[in-house]
């Protein structure tokens, strides 16, 4: 979908076969903005974060498991200057000897991991009463920059947790190179360079009233979305404004609704914006008795200069109320760098790079499953074409990537940088008329309508 809808992905984690003794892991985790990957412990919660960085180390994910006294984290540091393997190996037994008196080492040797240089720390402390036993690996990413994957886990634990961590580190990848950051920190002079030339009242003439695109995965209708751009103003600051609204309508029974507003102002200083996203499935047949349900998820933000405020909704187990106001959102402040993309301007992008130059632009975007920033990028490809039934359809071609290792979305457009076609695997977003969106969903939209409508309704205590 395209990057400034609100959608949530479950992540559903499967195991793969294992021969008999070995540890059983979930599918390969992949993240996408900082390139690598790695396969965590079955049955966790993925949990991603984008703290700021406390003295060089952000911590990029955590593994939470649905049963079990620990928590995997990947953190990522940054030092000041090269430090050899051995030193930070040293240093690390250090700090952790000043916080916890009477450490004891079971191991610190020097171990690469994914061919890159390494160390792994095991070792045991005291905390009041309870005994932990600490697991860190570090692998070197570049000469100044070091991954750590930390568990903590109770000492009794150690006959599991131990190899647990060893499998886990087998399986972690390094997807980065030296030469994707050299062509990231050109990207980001060049897509700063860009926005620093952005007018948003000379976008005016480029803005597209009303656009229905219609979504099929795999060749089958999934659903619609409708956009309208305008010039309009928020809280009596003039600038643009995107909505959207739109159904898909899932292989597996449910619907989801999305509505998405979006502001910046002509200086590119304010923004504002909600997305919200609601999921409703009917009720299952006798034979497989799944009661109907309503999930919902919130994001909104308002930005002035440098500084983001999230309200969001939590995950369903993190949610607290406040009597008849409902459910609590969550608040988070983000800082933003030169670089950042403001998320209306990320739609228009297309209608602002020059697109007969093949070029490489990277920016600080928004990124809602982190509620924080990710590294977006749009490569300019130059004249192609693409075929719609017998013809075949000149166009201009971009990808657009939210984290540079992840797959990405192939947008199609015309001349002025008008959406034809946009493809993100199988999925297909193509520009229809209205009455062909009515003619295709209208007795699958009253349905969920309908349905969102009755359990949106407040129920009495101990009401089915």
């Amino acid at each position: 979908m395209r990057r400034t809808t609100a959608m949530t992905w479950v992540v559903l984690l499967a195991a793969a076969p294992t021969a008999r003794g070995e540890i059983k892991l979930a599918d390969e985790f992949l993240d996408a903005n900082y390139g690598y990957s790695l396969r965590p412990p079955l049955n966790c919660q993925i949990v991603r974060q984008s703290s700021p960085a406390q003295g060089g180390t952000a911590e990029l994910v955590r593994f939470i498991p649905q049963e079990g006294n620990w928590i995997l984290t990947v953190q990522l540091t940054t030092l000041p200057k090269e430090v050899a393997m051995p030193v930070l190996l040293a240093g690390l037994q250090d700090e952790l000897r000043r916080k916890y008196p009477g450490l004891k080492v079971y191991r610190a040797v020097r171990r690469p991991t994914a061919g890159r240089s390494g160390a792994v720390l095991v070792a045991g402390y005291t905390v009041g009463n309870m005994r932990w036993l600490h697991q860190q690996a570090l692998i070197r990413l570049a000469p100044t920059q070091v991954f750590t994957l930390m568990l903590n886990s109770p000492l009794s634990t150690r006959e599991t947790t131990e190899p647990l961590f060893d499998a886990v580190l087998r399986t972690f990848k390094v997807h980065a190179s030296a030469e994707d950051q050299q062509a990231l920190r050109e990207g980001m002079v060049d897509g700063s360079n860009l926005l620093n030339r952005v007018r948003v009242r000379e976008l005016a003439d480029r803005l597209v009233a009303q656009t229905w695109l219609n979504v099929t995965l795999d060749g089958k209708d999934l659903g619609y979305l409708h956009v309208k751009e305008r010039v309009g103003r928020h809280k009596g600051v003039s600038g643009i404004r995107i909505e959207q609204r739109g159904w898909l309508f899932m292989p597996d029974g449910s619907s989801r609704q999305f509505t998405g507003n979006f502001f910046v102002s002509d200086d590119l200083n304010e923004e504002a914006w909600e997305s919200v996203v609601r999921t409703v499935r009917p009720a299952r047949p006798p034979e497989r008795p799944v009661p109907s349900y309503l999930l919902s998820t919130v994001d909104q933000g308002v930005r002035l200069a440098d500084k983001i405020v999230l309200k969001f909704l939590p995950e369903p187990s993190e949610r607290t109320f406040s009597g008849a106001t409902g459910i609590d959102l969550k608040e988070k402040v983000v800082a933003v760098p030169p670089s950042y993309l403001p998320r209306t301007i990320a739609e228009l992008l297309p209608r602002i790079v020059p697109l007969n130059k093949p070029d490489y632009y990277a920016f600080a975007a928004y990124d809602e499953q982190r509620r924080g920033l990710s590294t977006r990028t749009l490569r300019v490809l130059g004249k192609d074409s693409f075929r719609r039934g017998l013809r075949r359809i000149a166009c201009w071609k971009l990808e657009d990537r939210l984290g540079p290792y992840a797959p990405g979305s192939v947008h199609y457009v015309d001349e002025n940088g008008r959406l034809l076609r946009l493809e993100s695997g199988e999925l297909v977003m193509q520009p229809v008329p209205a009455d062909g969106v009515e003619r295709r969903y209208a007795s699958r939209r009253t349905a969920a309508e309908t349905l969102l409508l009755q359990l949106s309704k407040p129920r009495r205590p101990g009401q089915r």
